[in-house]
């Protein structure tokens, strides 16, 4: 079976997003409120993921993939990788512990 010649670069592209998102989350101060969403629902929301450095490389990895494009079309990288990031981010406050105020 060959597989999609674009599948490292999407995996590594995804990797670096991934770390790149957990760190913003951790060092940018989210709240609950500010990870919960849907991708292109909120424009504040998106162009906070949007502006990460590695976003761009990821969509275009996610947008030359054959695969992706044959399950879900060519267009839809961006809201592919908006909405990945969304749940990257969900999950991670989840596991969070609260530090508890003196």
């Amino acid at each position: 079976m060959q597989q999609d010649t674009m599948h490292g670069g999407l995996r590594e592209a995804f990797e670096v997003l991934v770390t790149e998102a957990i760190s913003d989350l951790r060092d940018g101060g989210r709240s609950a409120a500010d990870v919960r969403g849907v991708a292109l629902n909120d424009p504040r929301k998106d162009e906070q993921i949007q502006g990460l450095p590695s976003f761009g490389p990821f969509e275009a990895a996610i947008r030359d993939s054959e695969a992706v494009s044959r399950l879900f079309g060519a267009r839809e990288g961006t809201r592919i990788a908006l909405q990945l990031v969304y749940s990257i981010w969900r999950s991670s406050i989840k596991s969070w512990k609260p530090i508890k105020q003196r």
